[in-house]
């Protein structure tokens, strides 16, 4: 064949490149709804031959919500850096080409969400989850927010505008005790004052002797 025309949705008549054996066309889609390209090849005796394709558009992003760490509000990082991350992540529309992945990123506030850089993957689980176990280690005591991402095959992208959130800690609590006296007699109680210093005092026990002091209040 020597001449290739593709005929749009406007009904032009193009010319495509040949390179070899293979022919190439860069067609710019201006509508929303999407439509048949036709093309038709001619050989130098005039004889044709045509195909044609269906495309759609899709210039809707996912929809990506709900990121939370179902199995733990704290990371210990003496014991471990990671913790798991869940979100929900859906393509919608009236023609979706579907979800192609998810990130998330450790990050103060609301990232932008323009290429790759800076994200990390996550792993289709089942239907809409999406998970995958995020590293903190390096980071200090306190919270970190967790904020997740999607992209669909056709390239539309969207950050979820609220973060999952999680405490990290760090160091081993402070304990000081303190009683009234340090002299007392056989027989009579001491009493302590036990004070603790960490970045989650909920529910902290304390031994005393091999036994388990009932009520501790933490700072």
């Amino acid at each position: 064949a020597t001449e290739t025309d593709a005929a749009a949705e406007t009904n032009e008549l193009r010319t495509i490149s040949v390179n070899g054996s293979t022919w190439t066309d860069s067609i710019n889609i201006t509508t929303d709804d999407g439509d048949t390209i036709y093309y038709t090849a001619k050989d130098c005796y005039g004889q044709k031959s045509s195909a044609s394709f269906v495309y759609k558009v899709d210039g809707i992003a996912p929809t990506v919500e709900n990121p939370q760490f179902p199995d733990a509000t704290l990371v210990m990082l003496d014991v471990s850096s990671y913790a798991r991350l869940a979100v929900s992540a859906e393509d919608k529309g009236e023609t979706p080409t579907g979800v192609a992945s998810a990130y998330y990123q450790i990050a103060e506030t609301k990232p932008t969400f323009t290429d790759d850089t800076g994200w990390s993957p996550l792993s289709l689980s089942t239907g809409t989850t999406w998970t995958g176990n995020v590293d903190f280690k390096g980071l200090s005591d306190g919270t970190a927010n967790v904020w997740v991402a999607a992209k669909d095959n056709a390239g539309n992208r969207t950050v979820c505008d609220t973060a999952a959130t999680i405490t990290i800690d760090t160091k081993k609590p402070v304990l000081t005790l303190s009683d009234d006296s340090n002299k007392v007699s056989s027989g009579n109680d001491v009493k302590l004052t036990i004070k603790i210093t960490d970045t989650n005092p909920k529910a902290p026990t304390v031994t005393v002797g091999g036994l388990t002091v009932d009520t501790v209040k933490g700072t």
